[in-house]
């Protein structure tokens, strides 16, 4: 897709929720899903997927649980369907702060945070970035401080959760609302992410305007 910032290229969406534990730096049970819009393809097409992995992150022990959304680039309008370009292996990485809270704050060790992250496919052109936020146990010392991750998945793609939006002569019909109210989100209740779905679907639709535009395709309908 072109357009005159890296926000105007973009062919998908994401959101998703992550569980981990680290022992040590050692990120040793990953496991997560994710809501996951292609709209490269036209029509769009949606679906879920799930992970695994392990990795090092900046923690001497925690179990902590991650919500996060993004937007991906890279996807191919010549693919068959989304699970040719977004299963597989991938590498990840996360850089934010966290509030590690003393016992009895809220019972135990506890910590909330929030940061950035990035994501690449180990095969295909796929990438992205995210925002998330977290919360979990924590054993680290009380008080605010980075954190950083570097992670290694693989994804495979639950082939009941596709759905296409719309037809050649309604494209993308129904996402919009989809996008904006996070339907079908594992992090569809989280109330920072939530703020964010009416400007985020706002935006997908102005890049699919001019994305249809250009192949001589009628506007996206809502």
């Amino acid at each position: 897709m072109q357009g005159g910032s890296p926000l105007d290229t973009i062919s998908g969406y994401l959101e998703g929720k992550m569980k981990s534990s680290t022992l040590s730096c050692i990120t040793w049970w990953v496991e997560g899903e994710e809501i996951v819009y292609d709209f490269a393809l036209i029509p769009p097409e949606r679906a879920r997927f799930t992970y695994r992995g392990v990795g090092i992150s900046y923690s001497a022990l925690d179990v902590t649980i991650t919500d996060y959304a993004g937007f991906i680039w890279g996807f191919d309008p010549k693919k068959h369907s989304i699970f040719e370009d977004y299963e597989g292996a991938s590498i990840s990485g996360s850089v934010g702060a966290a509030v590690n809270l003393p016992p009895g704050f809220r019972g135990a060790f506890s910590s909330l945070g929030g940061g950035f992250g990035g994501f690449k496919a180990l095969i295909g052109q796929i990438f992205g970035f995210t925002a998330y936020t977290s919360e979990g146990l924590s054993a680290d010392t009380p008080g605010v401080g980075l954190t950083f991750s570097f992670l290694g998945t693989y994804y495979d793609g639950d082939e009941n959760s596709w759905r296409q939006y719309g037809e050649d002569d309604q494209p993308a019909a129904g996402m919009y609302s989809a996008i904006s109210t996070g339907n079908g989100s594992p992090a569809q209740n989280n109330p920072i992410i939530g703020t964010t779905r009416s400007y985020t679907a706002d935006h997908v639709y102005r890049v699919l305007g001019r994305y249809y535009s250009e192949r001589g395709f009628p506007a996206p309908s809502r």
